[in-house]
């Protein structure tokens, strides 16, 4: 089975859809260069070390909300 290398999101924009990407390796490399642990991210971010690991290993797609908490720590570093 592949994994996904990517999470994927639609979302309403003036009636169009937009897709949005959320690169694993970008978020790994990301939370490495700030020297910040699976923890501190899912301190930082509200999600549990639990998700935060399945995310990162791409075992499987995460909600929305998730992908907005990821989003909103990228974009913020």
């Amino acid at each position: 089975m592949v994994k996904p290398s990517h999470f994927y999101r639609k979302f309403a924009l003036k009636g169009k859809y937009i897709a949005l990407w959320i690169s694993i390796n970008l978020l790994k490399n990301r939370r490495a260069l700030l020297g910040l642990t699976q923890q501190d991210l899912a301190d930082y971010t509200g999600l549990s070390p639990q998700i935060i690991k399945s995310i990162e290993t791409g075992k499987q797609i995460h909600k929305r909300s998730y992908q907005e908490r990821l989003h909103r720590f990228l974009r913020n570093n």
